[in-house]
């Protein structure tokens, strides 16, 4: 708790947004759309995760949020595009200051395939933990 803690409180101009708060970053699929049956045909099918809106607002009261995707292919812009619809649709998009598949600086990402590196030692661990060696 105290890593994150100490994260808040840093402040570098590569991690603040356009209107000078710090930046997070929040992965679109399995954080804010549910993505229940992963990414089928591409189509955004499923309903918002529980508790995101109550989330995007408190954290746009501080911070600049920035969501990002993978489904936003370089010189593709269907992907962002239904992100957008889909955002507008169910009332999150004004959270949002920016929709990107690039790595911006940002205070924190948050994403449900993540795990916090610190060490290679402790990484290994984790994936371990779940299974992945």
């Amino acid at each position: 708790m105290k890593i994150i803690e100490k994260f808040f409180q840093e402040s570098s101009p590569s991690k603040l947004g356009i209107n000078g708060k710090n930046r997070i970053c929040i992965d679109f699929d399995g954080v804010i759309h549910n993505y229940s049956e992963g990414y089928k045909d591409g189509t955004i099918y499923d309903k918002p995760m529980k508790g995101v809106e109550k989330a995007l607002k408190t954290l746009s009261e501080k911070f600049e949020l920035v969501c990002f995707s993978a489904r936003i292919n370089a010189g593709d812009e269907h992907g962002k595009k239904e992100m957008v619809k889909w955002l507008k649709k169910y009332n999150l998009f004004e959270y949002f200051k920016q929709i990107t598949d690039t790595k911006i600086p940002a205070l924190v990402y948050i994403d449900d395939n993540a795990i916090r590196h610190t060490d290679w030692d402790s990484t290994f661990d984790m994936l371990k933990n779940i299974n992945i060696l």
